[in-house]
């Protein structure tokens, strides 16, 4: 079960290990493994997650840990994320028109990509 996480922004690293139940040692190593985590240092040279940090590092010790999945699924897994989430942010930038064109254009692009997979089967 995923702990739910406190309503702010940033977190210490002290904070950071309380609530993933994850050694300093862990984070350095995840954070040097999946570039998805990336922490600031605070005016104090102190390591500040930001609570997407935070999110990634509890969903990668579920799939890690819990899920045993391999560090390249991980990796694959938070890819995708990150794609989805750019993708998001582009269609929340654009008005209703361009959003249905933009559709429209995932569309074509999705039956052109089932055309090429069907012309490598054979």
């Amino acid at each position: 079960m995923t702990p739910r996480l406190p309503d702010k922004q940033h977190f210490r690293r002290e904070e950071v290990e309380v609530i993933t139940r994850l050694e300093g040692r862990v984070l350095d190593y995840w954070e040097k493994e999946f570039q998805s985590i990336q922490p600031r240092s605070g005016s104090s040279g102190e390591k500040v997650y930001s609570h997407g940090d935070v999110e990634t590092i509890l969903r990668i010790k579920e799939w890690l840990i819990q899920d045993r999945l391999a560090k390249e699924e991980v990796r694959r897994r938070l890819a995708g994320e990150a794609d989805r989430n750019r993708v998001a942010d582009v269609e929340n930038a654009l008005d209703g028109n361009k959003r249905k064109l933009l559709g429209e254009a995932r569309s074509m692009l999705a039956d052109i990509l089932t055309i090429l997979q069907k012309d490598d089967t054979k």
